[in-house]
Parts: C-alpha cells; structure tokens; sequence
C-alpha cells in the first residue's frame, strides 16, 4: 500500500514537473525566474476575506496574465527606487531650519546624467535628437499613475493625515495620487488631454507594487492607444540616519520641491526595446526644466531595471520633491514640470 501511495506521489510530481517546465519554458520571464532564483512548490496567499489559500507556482504562472488577483514579483519590486543617503558633495545650498530633523538643502543640478547601468550613453547627443513621438488632437495623450500611491510628504498645516506608515498614507488628498490629480487638471487646461488613475498599488503589498501596476497600465495603454507619455509620479526619500532632507530651489519668491527624473532599461533581463526613446524625452524635460527655472531638475538616473517603462515611448518616473518637502511644494512643483511638458511637446 505504501508503495502504491509512494509511486502516486512520484507521478503526480512528475506531472506537475512536466507541466511546469512546459509553461516555465514558453515564458521568457519565468524562465528567468526559475533559472535565476529558483522558485518553491509552494506559495500562501492571503485571499480578500483574510484566509490563507495554499498555491502552488504552477497556479501562480497559469494565472499570471488571466487573474486580477495573484501576481509574481518581478525584480524591480525588491529594489529601492532611490537610495536613501545621498553624498555630501551632491548638495549645492543648505539653509537654515528650525526642524533639528529636517534640512533644507538644494541638490546639485549641474549634473545631467547619472548612469547606473552598462550601457554607454551619449546624453548630449540624445537630447538634440527629435523625439519619435508627438500630441494628437482629440486624443488623451497622457497617462498618470502612481506605483507608489501611499507616499506623502512632511504633514504642513493645511495637508494632515491619517498615516499608514513612514510618510505613507492611505488618504488621496494628502498622497501621490492629490499630485497626480492636480497635475492631470493643469495639463487639461493647457489642452493635453490626460487620464489620471487614483488606484493604490502599494498596499497591502507593497512589495508587489510594480507588478500589480505594470498589469493595470497595460490595460489604460490598450484603451488609449495614442497616449505617449506616461508618468509614474512618485516621491523621493533622501537625507543621512540623522536628518531628512527638502530638496527646494526658490523660483520667483517661491520655495518649489525639485524633481528627479528616472528611466529604465533593460539590463535587468527584462524586454524594453525603446528605453533609449525614454531616456531622450527625460534628458530634453530635463534640459527645459533647467533653462526655464534654473535649479529645477536634478539629474536624470538611468537604472537596470525596467520600472514598466516599455509601455510608452515617453515614459518615465517623476519623483516630486521628497519625504522632507510639503504638499503645497510638490504641488507648486507640478504646475512647473507642467510647463516644462507642454513645452517639450509642443
């Protein structure tokens, strides 16, 4: 008897070994995971009514593309966006604050390019290229999200919230996705037709952010097939272990967070033909940025992994401002990345 059980068990491990392979090997991706990482037999996931389901990564691979609901972690969703310490010699202006906390500080902007991959890139030479892609009438042409929509800034007195974490919070009016709003309106009113999805990516899970993202701007770019431009608009998180950091530059009287831009590539292993396409819309935004407020951009940083960038010709991560800067900055810092886009593509 017990060898009868031992022989079932043998070929139903076969079986599900078979299958998998087959799935595994007609998917470049999973095949990537399974010959980079490994992957177990077995998952628990959390269903929407709080009870643990057992899944096995052959359900998880099956569903992959077909479910809402299950999800495999792609590489960029264990790494940090943006490294949490910057260099001394990366601040340009410190100002004074009453906050022992927080620091003022203005970052370096003189710098165009930081490249953090393998790739050889000439910025210069980029930036004067014609971008292969322009504004249609009649059609949106933009497409705003947030990956990261629990991030917020320091609390000020007119943006306070309910907080679900470190500078997180779950309420839309105080988090990425009032940015976002604000910015979809201004571009609206410049006559750039934009559609702005509110929906929370980061939590629960926050580890599986860009996955869940990547799959629902997918979807928004088969809707909207003419829309360019897409902009993930996060917020930054820089400063040491003692201080955090509000990266400002005062435009016309008024103190405006700075942005950073960051594109992606395919380094990681993941399919992204057109990243060099991406790269040149963000160093020319950059370029406009600059030369119409002085300070305003820091440099753009060009990374290994993808960020889902591949869906758009001219998509890009805009990180408003940082954890030390207020609403009310990243929102005056949206009205003049508006700008900039408007002039960019126009």
């Amino acid at each position: 008897m017990k060898k009868i059980g031992l022989f079932a068990f043998l070929f139903f491990m076969l079986l599900v070994f078979h299958f998998f392979a087959k799935v595994a090997f007609q998917n470049v991706t999973v095949a990537k995971l399974i010959l980079s990482d490994g992957i177990p037999l077995i998952k628990i996931a959390m269903n929407e009514t709080g009870n643990f389901t057992m899944l096995s990564y052959v359900d998880l691979i099956k569903n992959r593309f077909a479910s809402e609901d299950i999800f495999i972690e792609l590489p960029e969703d264990s790494v940090e966006l943006i490294p949490e310490e910057v260099k001394q010699e990366d601040i340009v202006k410190e100002m004074e604050e009453e906050d022992n906390h927080t620091k003022s500080v203005t970052m370096d902007w003189s710098r165009v390019l930081k490249n953090e991959t393998k790739y050889a890139v000439n910025a210069e030479d980029l930036v004067n290229k014609k971008l292969s892609f322009s504004l249609t009438k009649f059609d949106v042409n933009v497409l705003i999200y947030h990956t990261h929509t629990t991030e917020s800034y320091t609390q000020s007195k007119d943006y306070k919230y309910v907080a679900s974490g470190d500078f997180r919070t779950l309420e839309l009016n105080a988090n990425m996705s009032r940015v976002g709003a604000y910015l979809a309106e201004l571009l609206e009113a410049k006559g750039i037709k934009t559609y702005h999805d509110k929906t929370v990516y980061d939590s629960p899970s926050y580890n599986l952010s860009y996955s869940k993202a990547g799959k629902a701007i997918t979807a928004l770019k088969k809707k909207y097939p003419k829309a360019s431009v897409v902009l993930d608009v996060h917020r930054d998180a820089i400063g040491t272990a003692e201080e955090i950091y509000r990266p400002i530059v005062n435009i016309d009287g008024r103190d405006v967070a700075q942005i950073l831009l960051v594109v992606g590539t395919n380094q990681g292993g993941l399919t992204h033909n057109n990243w060099r396409e991406n790269l040149k819309f963000a160093l020319k935004l950059q370029k406009v940025a600059n030369e119409e407020y002085p300070g305003f951009c820091r440099y753009v940083d060009l990374r290994k992994e993808r960020f889902n960038q591949h869906v758009a010709p001219g998509a890009v991560i805009v990180e408003m401002g940082a954890t030390g800067n207020t609403m009310e900055e990243a929102l005056a810092a949206a009205e003049l990345f508006a700008n900039v886009l408007e002039k960019v593509m126009k």
